[in-house]
């Protein structure tokens, strides 16, 4: 039985803390060892969100692809936020590889390890997933109703914000930019795309916030906060 064990901490999560990678992988391979288990590789994301599709991280994608081939029996990882956040991509990938025969474990499930080879385990994980689901809707909604808040009063909820000048803990409009705002909105309702804007600003020596060069994606945040 061959294991690939994946560990991965954020950017939001410091190495120092609880679910370090070095702390990840030595309890995997302790469980690999105990279970007989052949490791056939450790992938390691460090720096990536859990965010993130699983298929669509560096080395992610290698677990994805040594599970399609067939290299592997069992993946092997601390806990399901290390592996998923989204329910759909957990699911799918919990479900094609239950289908090729290949085992999830889970060492941190309430203090005990989780096996997705028993319906049980198949059944809690996917009920995890469920419920992580809910509390990141349920922050995300807490979240944008303290923005709103702070939006509608003036305060600060953003670090820099295009067409307005920070004084404190208040945002206070700014002339000039106002006047470029006008000019995105308008060039847009004209149907011109985010990327001929772009140009457009930068062939009229027009600076963005830091005094650089404009980039599609500055054009679309500026457009997406406009009203």
């Amino acid at each position: 039985m061959k294991a690939v064990i994946y560990t991965r901490v954020s950017t939001d999560i410091q190495v120092d803390t609880g679910h370090s990678l070095d702390m990840q992988r030595d309890r995997l391979e302790s469980y690999c060892k105990a279970y007989g288990l052949e490791i056939a590789d450790v992938l390691v994301d460090e720096g990536v969100s859990g965010g993130i599709p699983l298929h669509k991280r560096p080395e992610g994608s290698k677990l994805v692809e040594m599970a399609r081939k067939k290299e592997i029996t069992h993946v092997v990882a601390y806990s399901l936020t290390r592996l998923f956040r989204d329910v759909v991509d957990g699911l799918t990938n919990i479900e094609k590889w239950t289908k090729q025969g290949i085992s999830v474990v889970l060492l941190d499930v309430g203090g005990q390890a989780v096996d997705t080879s028993s319906a049980m385990g198949k059944l809690m994980i996917g009920l995890l997933l469920q419920i992580s689901a809910m509390e990141r809707h349920v922050t995300g909604e807490r979240v944008k109703a303290v923005l709103d808040h702070k939006k509608s009063n003036g305060e600060v909820y953003t670090g820099s914000k295009y067409g307005f000048d920070r004084m404190g803990d208040q945002f206070i409009p700014n002339d000039d930019e106002t006047l470029v705002i006008h000019k995105i909105k308008q060039y847009r309702q004209s149907g011109l795309s985010l990327q001929k804007i772009t140009n457009q600003l930068n062939s009229e020596n027009i600076p963005t916030k830091k005094g650089t060069h404009w980039h599609k994606t500055q054009v679309a945040r500026v457009l997406r906060y406009a009203d």
